[in-house]
């Protein structure tokens, strides 16, 4: 599930609790604005990292969820987008823009290697 709102986006996932990576895919848009639009990455209000993504460019980044963060089974996951502008003042949708979410996952973390 995902919603838009004014310069935040969620997406909630069912999940058991372990720890989980967490694929984005993102695209900034490409709208006069920064050279950059930063995405602020969270889970359940447990901060997980920041992504920079260029306008026009697609990127591929990855969080760690760590099982901490996941409660009752779900994992909500919030992406905070300060860097958001507002489309014309002349079109009648003026919701502020960021980026384009292509695509979002949540796999089973690798196991960490002992040294």
């Amino acid at each position: 599930m995902a919603c838009m709102l004014w310069g935040k986006a969620r997406l909630a996932f069912a999940v058991p609790a372990e720890n989980m990576t967490l694929t984005l895919e993102m695209t900034g848009v490409t709208l006069p604005g920064p050279r950059q639009q930063t995405v602020m990455v969270s889970a359940n209000g447990t901060p997980l990292g920041r992504a920079m993504v260029t306008p026009g460019k697609t990127g591929r980044f990855t969080f760690p969820l760590p099982a901490s963060a996941i409660a009752n089974g779900r994992a909500d996951i919030t992406l905070d987008l300060p860097d958001a502008v507002t489309t014309s003042p002349g079109q009648s949708n003026v919701r502020k823009r960021s980026i384009k979410l292509v695509m979002a996952s949540l796999t089973p973390a690798l196991p960490s290697r002992a040294p």
